[in-house]
């Protein structure tokens, strides 16, 4: 992902969650010198994911696929791209947070080994509790 792809992205980000991250947020991960962020395009970008590298940890920010294209497998592709980079950094573990409402991310997450290993109380702005789901790498 680069700076140019920001509107794009932020445009996904807008269709896919009720409380988007705004532009500096997006600004801001990208000019962190422990991040890694993609796009998934085609003849546009339709899927994105943002990272950030921690220690022994890869700990996924934010994965986004355009209404358009999910159920397709472009979610997939963009968690197995990032489970094999935070392997190719000997990373250990992987983690995210996702709403316990988001049950189409949580398949897709148990469906790469992820497990719930805990919940983060009133993570969200609207009050939302946060499921915490890792896997080892």
């Amino acid at each position: 992902m680069s700076f140019e792809d920001i509107d794009s992205v932020l445009e996904i980000e807008r269709e896919c969650f009720k409380i988007p991250w705004t532009r500096n947020m997006f600004l801001s991960i990208l000019s962190a010198s422990n991040s890694h962020s993609i796009v998934y395009e085609l003849d546009e970008i339709i899927g994105y994911a943002l990272t950030l590298l921690r220690m022994d940890v890869i700990h996924i920010a934010n994965i986004a696929v355009r209404r358009g294209y999910r159920r397709r497998g472009v979610g997939s592709e963009i968690l197995s791209h990032l489970l094999h980079f935070g392997a190719s950094l000997n990373k250990k573990k992987a983690i995210l947070e996702v709403r316990p409402s988001n049950l189409p991310a949580i398949s897709l997450y148990e469906k790469y080994g992820f497990y719930k290993a805990g919940t983060k109380k009133w993570y969200y702005p609207d009050g939302e509790d946060a499921l915490v789901m890792e896997r080892k790498i």
